[in-house]
């Protein structure tokens, strides 16, 4: 199928499945970083080597970023696959 120059498979709406996927990937992120900074501040682990948390929040961040790109990658999928076979 082709596009028409007045045809989009994207709408300007707001997709407001993005924004809640994004929320809970955010949040999910904020609760390991908090994790990790409470046992750092509270218990201070002198046997692990607070190297290993500093890592745990790094990768933390990665993931995260991963994680929303799958999430905006998925929508598009979704909407190409019902723009082309569900019409």
């Amino acid at each position: 199928m082709a596009l028409g120059t007045n045809q989009s498979i994207f709408s300007s709406k707001p997709n407001t499945k993005k924004m809640k996927m994004d929320y809970e990937i955010d949040e999910m992120e904020m609760e390991i970083e908090e994790e990790c900074l409470k046992i750092l501040a509270l218990y201070q682990p002198a046997t692990v080597d607070p190297r290993f948390f500093t890592v745990v929040m790094k990768i933390n961040n990665d993931l995260e970023r991963i994680a929303e790109e799958v999430a905006y990658c998925k929508i598009v999928i979704c909407s190409l696959y019902n723009y082309i076979f569900v019409g």
